[in-house]
């Protein structure tokens, strides 16, 4: 199992989302524009892909804040990039959550996926299911 990425030259992708985090993390600064991220996004993909990378289902498990999303499968066409992503709202934070699909099953392969989108206090579940990555 690999789970690092390998090159010569960081790839813009790298500084794209380095300085989405940074500004993310800091609420400060200029982040990248909408079309940059998507691109940078399906870039990273296609490199984790051609690399054949895998990581294991425990490294994912937790609670993660999203800061960008891309709801309409957007796609590279001729290395520019198809489809609209967009910033999650500050007043409206939304995670991703990875958690055992059953506390009473051992099976370390089955995980349970909910995202939510907290509006004012109150969190709203917006889908929740079940992930099996080892099934065909």
């Amino acid at each position: 199992m690999t789970t690092h990425l390998s090159w010569s030259d960081s790839p813009s992708f790298v500084t794209t989302l380095s300085e989405a985090v940074r500004t993310f993390q800091t609420r400060s600064g200029l982040r990248p524009d909408q079309a940059s991220m998507v691109k940078a996004l399906l870039e990273a993909e296609q490199t984790a892909k051609h690399q054949r990378l895998t990581y294991p289902l425990a490294a994912l498990m937790g609670d993660w804040q999203l800061c960008f999303t891309a709801p309409k499968k957007p796609h590279l066409k001729a290395g520019v990039p198809i489809g609209r992503g967009f910033y999650a709202p500050q007043f409206a934070p939304a995670q991703i959550s990875f958690f055992p699909a059953d506390a009473a099953q051992a099976d370390p392969t089955i995980a349970r996926i909910t995202n939510q989108v907290s509006r004012n206090v109150l969190p709203e579940r917006l889908y929740s299911c079940r992930l099996n990555p080892m099934s065909p």
